[in-house]
């Protein structure tokens, strides 16, 4: 069972079968769009329920993303990058416990705002400001318009226009609540000892590695329909790792010497 940090609810994750992989080979969305119609498969609240998870904020649904990938995958994420330093070009290990990066990301409680009377906004104590918190729709949304950022201001912040100093100030109570995952880590090259930052996007790097995971499904239908004489849809339903039970047995990759 998973705790949304921003909602609060509790959900479960299906580990994916064979269809929800079929269903990131085949798809040519957005990493955020994608991302969404793979939960909208596979999580549920424990409460029952069927929500629409583009409605949840950014963090909750980079959170559930990040979930299915340790239930899948493991823990420790482990990539590289290459040292940008001019002359070095080495690489450099990255790797971080999920549980952990989760938990340096949890929300606090903001000072100074009050719930709104309108559900789901909030207002800044001693002014008409007003905000909430962006969505992963208003993400989606968002990268359709020239100016994603100027997009979300003004889905998210009232009256317009915000002073600047304003916005910032509102943007600072937001990070604060909804703690953003995305974003730069800090590395530094072992080599030339030359510090940096790698760009970190959650629904990218999640739906990159599950798309690398199921690479071979094709492969293992073909495999497993023209041996054992199952159908599609039949070897779809089950979990990877029943699947590959079965094709390591027809491979003879796994058995005992």
């Amino acid at each position: 069972m998973i705790r949304l940090p921003v909602s609060g609810i509790d959900v479960e994750i299906r580990t994916p079968t064979g269809a929800e992989e079929l269903f990131l080979l085949d798809s040519d969305g957005t990493d955020m769009t994608t991302a969404l119609g793979l939960l909208e498969r596979l999580a549920r609240p424990t409460a029952g329920g069927h929500p629409t998870w583009e409605r949840f904020t950014i963090t909750d649904v980079e959170t559930l993303l990040l979930e299915l990938r340790r239930k899948v995958l493991g823990d420790r994420i482990r990539t590289d990058v290459h040292c940008p330093a001019e002359g070095c070009g080495a690489h450099v290990d990255v790797e971080f416990s999920i549980a952990e990066f989760l938990e340096g990301h949890r929300p606090a409680q903001a000072k100074h705002v009050t719930p709104d009377a309108v559900h789901g906004w909030f207002r800044l104590n001693g002014g008409e400001l007003r905000f909430r918190l962006p969505s992963a729709v208003d993400q989606v949304a968002a990268l359709r318009w020239p100016d994603p950022e100027g997009e979300l201001v003004e889905r998210t912040m009232a009256p317009q226009p915000v002073p600047v100093r304003q916005r910032r100030r509102i943007e600072a109570v937001m990070e604060a609540m909804a703690p953003t995952c995305s974003g730069a880590l800090a590395g530094s090259c072992p080599q030339c000892g030359r510090e940096f930052e790698m760009e970190f996007a959650v629904p990218n790097f999640v739906l990159t590695e599950l798309r690398n995971h199921a690479s071979f499904l094709y492969d293992e239908i073909h495999l497993l329909a023209r041996n054992y004489h199952w159908t599609e849809e039949a070897i779809l339903t089950l979990p990877s790792h029943r699947r590959m039970q079965y094709v390591e047995r027809l491979t003879g990759v796994g058995e005992p010497v």
